[in-house]
């Protein structure tokens, strides 16, 4: 067959006839590539006339390397065919007559030798020899890939048919299909079609779950790679052995068996398919590169030969056609890769296999990289820019790090930038929405290539800038980048409004290296607070933490000990930006005072400026004391680090060092947190920050070193005056934090102590004043300003009541005051007062919203608090008990007491709506009350009786009913809230109809979780939507995870009081079962205690059954089960009769109907059924 780029029909020999004189290992293709000899040419060899000539014309030419080098490689090139010949020392050869039509072979540079080829891998030798042909060839008879192309190629020679047909069996073999074509079926192109659905439908008929290139395993990788490398070194030998041009059928016959395959309904075959035949259009692309690097090496050449003074027609006329023929292979290259883009990549790039699109994103990026004349254009681009919107986060990932490689390209820059302004829109949207946050984080580096070459918008770089405050750490560390140029944008233009880098130095002066005076690091600061304020702004009015407060319209349980987002976004760039470390300079700058005026009065002056430009806001002020917080925990942790390193070893002079700078750090934070604290004290937010500081003195480091007791005690003042001077939550909580931590300090003595019992005394006092002849149960019944002020105080009753025993203050009745009037009545202890104070919470209708929301924050703070008292009396109860014989008036108080409260968390119960978020925290506090008791029962004392038992009796009936009320809403919420289905049942119909018109609404986030902006929305501005849909989701998120830990929460104590006996467990459990495995893991973990317990109950069989026989028969019972009976009830049979009773109204009351939820429930079921089906078809 002839070749494509012979000039005369007369030049069409066989490539096979020509000598093969670059076989040699130092080269890896032959000249003859483009350009055929005749037969009957001889080799032209430059006699010595010529070299002199041409020397000569060289020395005045820019050709000089170039042409000096192509003669001795052309000289190289002979005397090692002679050595390998043996021939006799060369003559001069004749000069080749100059004929019209014949051309002469074009010497060209050598190539680098090639690496040592690689070995097929991923496959059994033993079952690839069995499966015999090519498959065998390259997996099992040791061949490097090399190798097995070039024998291919011999068997082309011999019979091509043959051949062609072993190349399509090796695809249905790496496809994991047994079944073969016959040379016959290839030589009938037209029956392709046919013969592959027939294989198709016999290999399906064994219905296998997997295929070799998707296959779980360790050598699925190796095999693929061995796969795709065979088909792109074929194709390169193809090139090689000069096949690809002068036997164009070959190519065509491939393409069409792998084209009709890559279209099959069979995923195997499919898939097998288009990675073959991404190999081959690979190939195909790194061969239209060599060949346009050729032709254009030739052309200029040629015009550079053309130019010298003597110029050499012949090699002129030589280079030029080289050049045509090099420019007419590569058009008909690119049909080809045209073709086979149009056949397999633009119906396969969007296949419903994930695997699939995978591959074509991966194949796209490399053709665009190997072979830009032809693919780097917006024609190719776009299909990049399609599959960022693909449903599947492999594939979105895929083209990110596909683009990734485009835009770190300099210079493919300029032909980016109508896919930029086309995609950036969606590029952005996936890096602050997308689902998964390698995702997130890919693209956030891919933008960072953009904002280097000037693509992105200003909006665009805020927007990424604001993921500073992610939830995900590595999106937050990948776009420090963003934020630190923002910053430093920032900051030179403060120095340029302060008149440049010269005027701020001589601003500050020579010496500004002390802390307290300005530097350089200080406009930092100030960028800083100014760059985090302004992203948080932009988010909306979002909390920092995960928490909301009485009186707000929601009773969540505060995550005080929760980083706040500052915090967060402090510690990442801590590592990046060097100024976040200097923790001295930012506690400084804090400390400084921005509104002292000139000395000289001149407003104008640069340090006057300079004050006006370091001056902090509020907001401000509360980023950079999280900011400093984060710096110092940092600080401090690295050199705890150091010392604790083991694999290090340390000189005595490098450990002093390191304690020393510790010390010097514990010394400088306790002096600086009361100074601190004196400015910053007066404000809630900015006070609980600097209270947090007090964190890392707690480190158990700092603890070895014996600071001056003075200085940690004038601290703990400046504690006490924050403790009693605030009513924020947040505040009183690090107080009291602080001072618990103050307690662990051996070397303070008493002081801690003495702290604490003054707070004591203190809080009392003006509790019992307070209170003094009021009415406390009555709802309503008090002027807002004292409701406010009862509050605050029970808040603070709260908090130190988690820290310290609170029993005595609680228990001893306060003195009237000299004061008081005749008429006043004797005060009650605090304990009788909390308890009447949660009875405020009762009969929540008829109220104004103002006063309702200070009743249900006073009694929610009484409930706690007087929980918090019976954690510490009962265990102190116990253990009097079991040493001292106690009077009985002891018992009384404490069972009156423990009734009082049990009463009135029930009537609150009982009278709010289910759905109220006090409802279930009053119900856990029931829950926790009852298992606190039930230690009574394992106590063993021969100091007292057995009445303490009464105080562990079961729950009533009735309140069972109720919480597992409160249950089953809280769970419907958190159902809602995620877009869970659960079975649901309504566990009272008519009370949920009662309070339908009490409930507040639900929130109309909540209402879809799958909703979407509708398109009148999408018509709007796009950045309000995008910050709206953003605020959006956060607000999803929040309301989910709130949701989940009341659940969680309400479920862990009835996991508590079933464990304890302290309700009736068959019912409980029964209700808390139903929808274990649909709330997702961290539900189910709960529950899983309840198994672990039924298991420990296996285990001890024998006892188990002794137990059962004993109750059965009516034996006589143990010492211990006949002291709890006698307590509870006096006769057995009463006893089972009442649990019976209990257990019936407790199941039916779970089990009644509810007919408007009863229908929706089946309508959703079968909705979620469909919407399943249609999933499992489209992915397929």
């Amino acid at each position: 067959m002839s070749s494509p780029l012979s000039e005369a029909p007369e030049e069409a020999a066989p490539a096979a006839n020509e000598p093969r004189s670059r076989r040699s290992g130092r080269v890896s293709r032959k000249p003859e590539l483009y350009i055929e000899e005749t037969p009957a040419a001889s080799k032209r060899k430059r006699d010595a006339g010529d070299e002199d000539q041409e020397d000569q014309n060289d020395d005045d030419e820019e050709s000089e390397e170039d042409e000096s080098e192509a003669g001795e490689e052309e000289l190289r090139e002979q005397k090692a065919k002679a050595r390998k010949t043996k021939a006799a020392p060369k003559k001069p050869a004749a000069k080749r007559p100059k004929t019209n039509g014949t051309s002469v072979a074009l010497p060209v540079r050598a190539v680098a030798k090639k690496g040592r080829s690689k070995k097929a891998k991923g496959v059994d030798e033993a079952a690839a020899e069995e499966a015999g042909g090519l498959y065998a060839e390259v997996f099992a008879r040791g061949k490097t890939l090399d190798e097995a192309a070039e024998d291919w190629l011999k068997s082309f020679e011999e019979h091509e048919s043959r051949a062609v047909a072993d190349l399509v069996n090796f695809v249905l073999r790496s496809a994991g299909c047994d079944l073969e074509v016959t040379h016959e079926d290839i030589e009938d192109p037209d029956n392709c079609a046919g013969k592959l659905g027939d294989l198709q439908e016999e290999f399906q008929a064994q219905n296998l779950s997997e295929y070799p290139i998707i296959a779980k395993g360790k050598g699925t990788a190796a095999f693929k790679d061995s796969l795709t490398g065979f088909f792109y070194t074929l194709i390169k030998a193809i090139h090689t052995n000069q096949v690809l041009f002068s036997n164009i059928e070959l190519i065509e016959n491939i393409q069409v068996w792998l084209s009709t395959m890559s279209a099959a309904q069979n995923r195997p075959f499919r898939h097998t398919a288009t990675v073959v035949s991404l190999a081959v259009i690979t190939a195909l692309c790194e061969i239209g590169s060599e060949l346009a690097d050729e032709a254009s090496k030739a052309l200029r050449h040629a015009e550079t030969q053309k130019k010298s003074k003597n110029a050499n027609k012949t090699r002129v006329s030589e280079l030029q056609t080289f050049s045509k023929q090099a420019k007419a292979n590569q058009e008909i290259l690119d049909n080809t890769v045209k073709d086979w883009f149009d056949t397999i990549y633009i119906h396969r790039y969007r296949d419903v296999d994930p695997h699939i699109r995978v591959d074509c994103a991966k194949a796209l990026g490399d053709w665009i990289v190997a072979y830009p004349d032809h693919f780097f254009d917006g024609q190719h681009l776009r299909y990049l820019g399609w599959v960022l919107s693909d449903t599947n986060h492999s594939t979105r990932l895929e083209v990110i790090k596909q683009l990734h490689r485009l835009y770190a390209d300099k210079d493919k820059l300029g032909g980016l930038k109508t896919f930029t302004e086309r995609f950036r829109g969606r590029m952005v949207e996936m890096a602050t929405r997308d689902a998964e946050s390698s995702v997130r984080a890919a693209t956030v580096e891919l933008l960072d290539d953009l904002r280097e070459g000037g693509l992105l918008e200003p909006d665009d770089i805020d927007a990424i800038g604001r993921l500073i405050f992610d939830a995900e750490p590595r999106v937050r560390k990948s776009v420090v980048g963003f934020f630190a140029e923002s910053i430093n944008d920032a900051y030179e233009a403060k120095v340029d409004a302060l008149g440049g880098q010269e005027a701020l130095e001589e601003i500050l002066g020579e010496d500004n290296d002390s802390y307290d005076s300005p530097s350089q690091e200080w406009i930092k600061f100030k960028c800083l607070a100014e760059g985090l304020d302004s992203y948080d702004s932009a988010d909306g009015p979002l909390p920092q933490n995960v928490e909301k407060g009485p009186g707000q319209g929601g009773y969540l349980l505060h995550t005080g000990s929760a980083e706040s987002r500052f915090l967060v976004a402090a510690d990442t760039l801590n590592e990046q930006i060097e100024e976040v470390r200097e923790w001295e300079k930012l506690a400084g700058y804090l400390l400084y005072d921005t509104s002292v005026e000139d000395q000289n009065g001149d407003a104008a002056s640069g340090e006057s400026q300079l004050k006006q430009e370091l001056k902090l806001t509020e907001s401000e002020e509360v980023i950079l004391l999280e900011v400093l917080n984060s710096s110092v925990k940092q600080a401090v942790a690295s050199l705890v680090e150091v010392l604790s390193d083991k694999k290090t070893k340390k000189t005595k002079k490098q450990k002093e060092d390191v304690e020393g700078m510790q010390e010097q750090a514990a010394r400088h934070l306790a002096n600086l947190i009361p100074r601190l604290l004196k400015k910053f004290g007066e404000s809630p937010q900015t006070a609980a920050s600097t209270l947090r500081l007090g964190r890392v003195l707690s480190l158990e480091a700092f603890q070895e070193f014996r600071q001056d007791s003075s200085t940690y005690a004038t601290l703990l003042n400046d504690f006490n005056k924050q403790f009693l001077s605030h009513s924020n939550e947040e505040v009183l909580a690090e107080a009291s934090r602080a001072l618990l931590r103050a307690k662990s300090y051996h070397e303070l003595g008493d002081v801690p102590d003495e702290r604490i019992d003054s707070l004591w005394e203190d809080t009392i006092t003006t509790f019992s004043t307070i209170t003094q002849d009021k009415d406390l149960e009555t709802r309503g019944g008090m002027s807002t300003t004292i409701l406010d002020g009862i509050s605050r105080t029970v808040l603070r009753l709260e908090k130190l009541s988690s820290i310290s025993n609170p029993v005595e203050y609680f228990e001893t009745e306060p003195t009237l005051s000299s004061t008081a009037r005749p008429e006043t009545s004797e005060p009650s202890p605090p304990i009788d007062s909390l308890i009447a104070l949660i009875n405020r919470a009762a009969s929540p209708k008829g109220s104004d919203p103002e006063t309702a929301a200070l009743d249900d924050a006073v009694a929610m703070h009484a409930s706690r608090t007087v929980c918090f008292y019976f954690m510490w009396r009962i265990p102190a109860f116990i253990q009097a008990l079991q040493t001292t014989a106690l009077p009985d008036i002891e018992l009384e108080n404490l069972a009156t007491r423990r009734d009082a409260y049990i009463n009135a968390l029930g009537a609150v119960l009982k009278t709010r709506p289910v759905a109220d978020e006090l409802s279930s925290m009053v119900a856990g506090m029931l829950l926790d009350t009852h298992t606190l008791m039930a230690r009574l029962r394992n106590v063993n004392t021969d100091k007292n009786g057995d009445e303490y038992l009464v105080l562990a009796l079961e729950m009533d009936a009735v309140l069972q009913k109720r919480i597992l009320r409160v249950f089953g809403a809280v769970e419907s919420a958190f159902a809602k809230a995620s877009g869970k289905h659960v079975e649901v049942e309504a566990e009272n119909s008519q009370a949920q109809e009662s309070e339908d018109e009490d409930e507040e609404p639900a929130d109309p986030i909540d209402e879809d979780p799958e909703s979407e902006p509708s398109d009148n929305e999408a018509e709007g501005d796009d950045e309000q939507q995008t910050q709206a849909s953003q605020v959006k989701r956060v607000q999803k998120l929040q309301n989910s995870l709130l949701a989940e830990q009341r659940l969680c929460e309400l479920s862990g104590k009835l996991v508590l009081a079933i464990l304890g006996r302290m309700v009736n467990a068959t019912a409980i459990k029964q209700r808390l079962e139903r929808n274990k495995t649909r709330l997702g893991p961290n539900f189910k973990g709960v529950l899983e205690h309840l198994d672990a317990q039924t298991k420990n109950k296996k285990g001890k069989g024998k006892v188990t059954a002794v137990k059962a026989g004993a109750q059965q028969t009516k034996a006589k019972p143990t010492p211990q089960q006949q002291k709890s009976k006698e307590v509870v009830v006096e006769d057995d049979s009463e006893e089972e009769d009442e649990e019976a009773v209990r257990e019936k109204e407790i199941i039916e009351d779970d089990e009644m109907p509810d007919a408007n939820d009863e229908g929706g429930n089946e309508e959703e079921k079968e909705q979620d059924e469909a919407a399943a089906d249609a999933e499992s078809v489209a992915g397929d």
